[in-house]
C-alpha cells in the first residue's frame, strides 16, 4: 500500500496542479504523508503542492522531511535547493543542488555499468 498511496499522491499533483485545483491536491497529498509517514515521494509531493500555494513554511518543512527520510534523495534536495536558492540562501542551496545532480548522474550511470561499457 506505501507505493500506491505515493502514486496516487504523484498522481494527483499531476493532474490536479495543472487543472488549477491544489486544494484537491493538497487533500490527497495530506492523506498520503497521513498513511505512510515514511513514504519519502509523499513528502516530495507535499511539498510542490505546498510550494504552489506559496505555504513557504509548509514547503520547508515537507523538503525538510522527505530529506530526513532519504537524504540523497535527488528530487528532494533538487527541490529543496530551487526554494533556498530564490530564497537567496545560496550557500545551503548548492550543497543541495550538488546532491541532487551527483545522485542523479550516478543514476544514469546504472545501466552502462551494468552493461560494462566505458563511459
Amino acid at each position: 500500500m506505501n507505493a500506491y498511496t505515493a502514486l496516487m499522491a504523484a498522481a494527483s499533483v499531476g493532474v490536479k496542479m495543472p487543472l488549477d485545483q491544489p486544494g484537491d491536491a493538497l487533500d490527497d497529498c495530506v492523506k498520503a504523508v497521513n498513511r505512510n509517514p515514511g513514504q519519502l515521494d509523499a513528502f516530495v509531493n507535499l511539498g510542490v503542492v505546498y510550494a504552489a500555494l506559496n505555504r513557504i513554511t509548509d514547503t520547508v518543512a515537507s523538503y525538510g522531511r522527505a530529506l530526513d527520510i532519504g537524504p540523497a534523495d535527488w528530487e528532494g534536495n533538487y527541490n529543496y535547493g530551487v526554494l533556498l536558492m530564490t530564497s537567496g540562501k545560496q550557500d545551503n542551496a548548492r550543497h543541495h543542488l550538488i546532491v541532487a545532480c551527483e545522485a542523479r548522474v550516478s543514476d544514469a550511470c546504472k545501466p552502462a555499468s551494468y552493461l560494462g561499457s566505458a563511459r
